[in-house]
């Protein structure tokens, strides 16, 4: 009897923005690091930016432009009690897309609403994965978000922000798993672009090493004056 075929069923779930072909002035990066969250006042907020990890802020250094299209965090299941917190520490995460300026901590846990909310407690028994949903995260006004942090206005270089409360405990430290998609581009070559962030990195170094020169030079006119007034 012959095997029946199984029709390919659509996915519901919105892939990664793919407007622009990938060429040699574009990149795309998928990669995991370890994000440090550290809670003050009950709150904490965090931007979504280059700068968040050490591989997307060197791509930053060479390409232009850039945006996050997937975000998935993992918040580790039965932690150790914070100290002198009785109940299991809790907290609410919102992610608040297109800020034009950092966004205000809500003033309690049932505050918090929105596509893009989640809530987390240290004695579950499996950790918490928690994906931003695409349609929240890509709801930017810009298509690309600018890398430098010299740009025209505030708004041009956050994507969003990471708000979190806790009720039961006001500093703290967690580290949570993220996992990440980033896009770069530029409308020059990204080659000549490392080759000026070299010239650049070579000519802080000749500068550093000339300063250390006439510094050593001053030091020894002005040991030659002590000796010879002596």
């Amino acid at each position: 009897m012959p095997k029946r075929k199984l029709r390919n069923k659509k996915s519901s779930r919105r892939s990664t923005i793919s407007d622009v072909p990938k060429t040699g002035t574009n990149i795309r990066v998928k990669f995991k690091n370890v994000w440090y969250w550290q809670f003050t006042n009950h709150g904490l907020t965090k931007a979504l930016k280059p700068q968040l990890a050490d591989l997307t802020a060197e791509l930053g250094l060479v390409y232009k432009l850039y945006r996050c299209t997937h975000c998935k965090l993992t918040f580790q299941a039965n932690r150790q009690p914070i100290n002198g917190v009785v109940t299991p520490v809790e907290f609410a995460i919102a992610y608040v897309p297109a800020a034009n300026e950092v966004p205000s901590i809500p003033s309690a846990l049932d505050k918090f609403e929105g596509p893009a909310v989640t809530m987390y407690a240290a004695n579950r028994g499996a950790p918490l994965h928690w994906t931003v949903p695409s349609t929240v995260l890509n709801a930017m006004p810009y298509n690309w978000y600018e890398t430098a942090s010299n740009a025209a206005t505030f708004e041009n270089t956050i994507q969003g922000y990471f708000v979190a409360r806790c009720d039961n405990a006001s500093t703290f430290a967690i580290h949570v798993l993220a996992e990440w998609t980033f896009e770069f581009q530029t409308l020059e070559d990204p080659a000549l672009l490392t080759s000026r962030v070299r010239q650049q990195v070579v000519a802080e170094m000749k500068r550093g090493f000339e300063k250390e020169d006439k510094d050593l030079s001053r030091s020894r006119d002005s040991r030659m004056r002590s000796e010879l007034k002596e």
